[in-house]
């Protein structure tokens, strides 16, 4: 559960409360005036999330500083800790339509359990071989771990806060060059990957190019018959 804020305003609102299940990974989008207290965002999510699903077993949350009372939307609204969900045990239920159904069920949420953590091992052994620390100055500030607010002009209309992931790091004395047209020619330094492509019923072969004056993710994949045709004398 997270806050987006600083939205334009739209029918009052200008705030976003994300819920977002750990299992399933369904969300919901509740529109919010900020600010707002933590007995706002509690019948919120009583009226639009918990009428659905009841109360989950945890929720993580940034523990937003309008939550300075340390207490969860439940225990917020009702005044005791939520109720601890008990795994289903077969044979339970005297009806046999009720046990069969619920054993399947507690099958099912064991099965997604499984699936669901060898899933985020494998997401995050690739993810972290292209992780690295990263700070960035000149910046309004930094909002969490991995956004920053940026300074843009009063008249802009584009919201200044980025995940990190946007940003690159400035570099002085290194703009890419421009012809009289403002417009920056296109000059390959290096094959970096080949691959077949399926174009029709034909088997194409694309390189990818590292262009001179540019960043390394800006290259491109381009046909290699086209690229040659182009740029005759490259020896890649």
């Amino acid at each position: 559960m997270d806050f987006i804020e600083g939205l334009p305003n739209s029918n009052t609102r200008n705030s976003i409360l994300v819920v977002v299940d750990h299992l399933t990974k369904y969300g919901h989008f509740l529109a919010l005036m900020h600010p707002c207290t933590a007995k706002d965002v509690a019948f919120k999510y009583l009226n639009q999330v918990y009428k659905l699903y009841d109360m989950p077993d945890s929720i993580i949350s940034d523990w937003d500083q309008i939550f300075a009372i340390q207490l969860t939307p439940y225990e917020a609204l009702y005044g005791q800790p939520p109720p601890i969900h008990m795994p289903y045990l077969a044979g339970v239920s005297p009806a046999a339509v009720v046990d069969r159904s619920l054993q399947s069920r507690e099958a099912t949420r064991k099965l997604l359990m499984f699936c669901l953590k060898r899933a985020q091992g494998r997401m995050k052994h690739f993810t972290d071989k292209h992780r690295s620390e990263r700070s960035f100055q000149e910046v309004i500030r930094k909002v969490g771990a991995v956004a920053y607010t940026l300074q843009f002009p009063p008249h802009s209309h584009i919201h200044p806060t980025f995940h990190v992931s946007q940003l690159k790091k400035h570099v002085k004395n290194h703009l890419p060059v421009v012809d009289a047209h403002g417009a920056s020619p296109k000059e390959p330094i290096r094959i970096i990957d080949r691959r077949m492509v399926k174009k029709g019923s034909q088997a194409v072969t694309e390189v990818l190019v590292k262009w001179a004056n540019s960043f390394p993710e800006d290259a491109t994949w381009e046909p290699l018959t086209a690229f040659q045709t182009k740029f005759p004398h490259f020896q890649p």
